[in-house]
């Protein structure tokens, strides 16, 4: 009986101190992206294409926050589309991509060797949202 006491107490334990670090983790996450400022000039906001072909997508989900900075990278090589500019994740994680109908002049400034940045914009909130878009940013030098 004692040994089965000390296990809900050890098990208590370990469970607070799971949720102690995760709630952490998390302000931890959220205090850097609301530092970091997007840089440069903000060029256009459009929707998210492909995401239903990324794999894994439900887990993925999961994981994206609004305000989440992006990555932009041409796929010349793309079959589909020859202006192609694919959306990632920090990580590296794809998301999707500009739709072809307005990639023409974000694929136009990042073959010249603009700078081009991203920031997640979801609607409906984190891991439950309806659509999701981009805001494209363009770093303008001074």
């Amino acid at each position: 009986m004692e040994g089965v006491f000390i296990g809900m107490i050890v098990a208590s334990f370990a469970l607070a101190l799971f949720l102690f670090l995760r709630h952490r983790r998390r302000a931890e996450i959220q205090r850097v992206l609301q530092q970091a400022e997007p840089a440069g000039r903000l060029l256009d906001v459009m929707p998210v294409k492909g995401f239903a072909y990324v794999p894994q997508r439900d887990a993925l989900a999961a994981l994206l926050r609004n305000g989440e900075p992006l990555l932009l990278r041409r796929e010349p090589d793309n079959p589909y589309d020859c202006k192609a500019v694919k959306l990632l994740r920090v990580d590296g994680s794809p998301i999707g991509y500009l739709p072809r109908r307005y990639n023409a002049i974000p694929a136009a400034l990042l073959e010249q060797g603009q700078q081009l940045s991203g920031r997640l914009r979801l609607d409906g909130g984190e891991g439950q949202f309806r659509r999701m878009a981009v805001e494209l940013y363009w770093e303008v030098s001074q």
